[in-house]
């Protein structure tokens, strides 16, 4: 605890009964703060990876299918690649807010947009 907050450490130390009461209050304080920091980073990177397991596992299943069925090598590598694509793909887009946002434009807003971001597949 002293450690975290450099009290105790150099020229200043607290001498009286009052700066010693706050020293400890201020370690403890910040012994929560830096177990706070720590677990909310540790969320995060748990998270970040929670995505990519899910994918494996997903993955897994269907290369098990797929060695059981005897699907050929090209064909497996195809699949394998539209759905890591498709499951990419799908965990960035929040499909309904979207829905929500689109149908609150006016009609010919609405064309336009939903125009100018398809023009690929219209063309």
């Amino acid at each position: 605890m002293v450690t975290m907050v450099t009290v105790g450490y150099g020229d200043v130390l607290p001498i009286t009964a009052i700066e010693k009461t706050v020293c400890v209050i201020l370690m403890l304080v910040s012994c929560g703060i830096f177990a706070y920091s720590m677990n909310t980073i540790g969320n995060i990177l748990e998270n970040f990876n929670q995505e990519e397991m899910e994918i494996a596992q997903k993955m897994e299943v269907i290369n098990t299918y797929m060695s059981k069925k005897n699907v050929n090598k090209q064909m497996q590598y195809g699949i394998r690649k539209y759905l890591d694509y498709y499951w990419r793909e799908a965990s960035e887009r929040d499909s309904e807010a979207e829905e929500k946002i689109i149908q609150q434009l006016s009609d010919s807003l609405r064309e336009n947009l939903l125009i100018e971001a398809n023009k690929i597949v219209l063309k």
